[in-house]
């Protein structure tokens, strides 16, 4: 029985002991090393370049109004028309301010003719000054009662303000209006500006006259350029950042007020900047790029996210996260973990 229970122990302990062995063989190595090539990082003297998404606006976009209320008779544009400058766009029925000039007119008329035969009298010395200037002020009141009248007669009629075109129809035909309530919105696309939302950090660095590139998707990555022309020196209340904007041409007609561009910022001056291989970036899970960044005392890896800026040929510039004399590793890189053990076969 002893033998027995002897030979039952043994054989569970030799099962423990493979089952060890099996779990090791699963676990890898804590020591495992890979085989990499590294570069050091170093600053150059380059024009810097930034990235940023980008929405094209007009440079001229208006609401239009009538300066004088009533009811709307005629409206001669319809949405999505093109539109000369002067070209009449809509007008109010006119016949009350039609009757109000004329009014004004006679009331003139009038004065005008007791301003003369004062004026004849007083040069004679027959009638006191006090009513040559009371004659002389009712004629001229009178000729400014005119103008206002003739003034609101015109508004009655609705012009285009500039070349444009007509993106919204705001009220219909028999509609009574009052001064002021929006009748049409006109938009100019000859001149688009591209406007970019730049960090804090990097919106001392630009200036008006840099030039810019931006790509727009929706056109099969057609590429623009223009200059920067204004920087809003106040932040946004809610992204803490810069609204810039670069004004660009449309000669022919096909960019749109709204579409999305991704636009690169040269600077005009040379700054010191940090270039690396782009096939050096990994990009984690939540699309954010990083680097693994090598310590030659421990010869371990550490991962060190960055933030990039515009692709330069195989390079690609880097304004955070690196500073010049750091070793990053340029191949091997997608194979290593954060804290991994690495051989360099080659430094660049």
């Amino acid at each position: 029985m002893k033998r027995k229970f002897r030979s039952i122990f043994q054989a569970a302990i030799a099962l423990l002991f493979l089952a060890g062995c099996q779990e090791q063989e699963k676990k890898p190595s804590a020591l495992e090393v890979n085989n990499v090539k590294t570069k050091k990082v170093q600053l150059n003297d380059s024009y810097q370049k930034f990235s940023y998404s980008g929405q094209l606006e007009s440079s001229e976009k208006s609401t239009l109004s009538f300066l004088v209320g009533g009811m709307i008779e005629k409206m001669h544009a319809d949405e999505g028309q093109s539109v000369r400058k002067g070209e009449p766009l809509a007008m109010i029925y006119a016949e009350d301010c039609e009757n109000e000039l004329l009014l004004q007119q006679a009331r003139l008329l009038e004065a005008g003719d007791v301003y003369t035969r004062m004026s004849s009298l007083y040069k004679k010395n027959s009638v006191p000054e006090s009513d040559f200037i009371k004659a002389k002020a009712g004629y001229l009141r009178a000729n400014a009662m005119v103008k206002i009248a003739r003034k609101k007669l015109a508004d009655t009629r609705l012009y285009a303000p500039y070349d444009g075109m007509i993106f919204r129809k705001v009220t219909r035909p028999g509609t009574v209006i009052a001064p002021g309530i929006p009748v049409y919105e006109i938009v100019n696309l000859d001149d688009l500006e591209i406007v970019i939302a730049v960090p804090q950090n990097e919106v001392n660095i630009l200036a008006t006259g840099d030039e810019i590139q931006a790509v727009l998707p929706s056109l099969d990555g057609k590429r623009v350029t223009g200059k920067i022309t204004s920087i809003v020196a106040v932040a946004d209340a809610l992204t803490r950042s810069y609204r810039v904007k670069a004004a660009i041409q449309n000669p022919e007609g096909i960019l749109k007020d709204g579409m999305l561009a991704n636009v690169e910022v040269q600077t005009t001056e040379k700054q010191k900047t940090i270039s690396i291989p782009g096939n050096a970036v990994v990009m984690s899970s939540a699309n954010i790029p990083y680097v693994f960044r090598y310590n030659p005392k421990d010869q371990r890896v550490l991962q060190q996210r960055i933030r990039v800026g515009a692709a330069d040929g195989a390079n690609i510039q880097v304004l955070e996260g690196l500073s010049a004399r750091d070793i990053i590793v340029v191949e091997g890189q997608h194979r290593l973990k954060d804290g991994a053990f690495v051989k360099v076969v080659s430094n660049g």
